[in-house]
């Protein structure tokens, strides 16, 4: 599924319990961190598929991360 920056914001908070918001997913991407992306007529568009890959790999203890407990 095709996710907007605030869309992946929402998407990181309801599936993971992780909360970022779009500036910061904004500047984690200038600074070639986060999700893989991709820009489409200056959009900038994240897959779902991607987004869970990225906290899997990158974030093992997501309480650590969120502050709090995910089920």
């Amino acid at each position: 599924m095709r996710l907007t920056a605030r869309a992946t914001s929402i998407y990181l908070y309801e599936k993971h319990g992780l909360q970022y918001a779009p500036k910061t997913l904004a500047n984690m991407r200038s600074d070639g961190a986060g999700p893989l992306f991709s820009k489409l007529r200056g959009r900038i568009y994240y897959e779902s598929e991607d987004v869970d890959a990225w906290v899997l790999e990158n974030l093992s203890d997501k309480t650590a991360w969120s502050g709090k407990e995910t089920s």
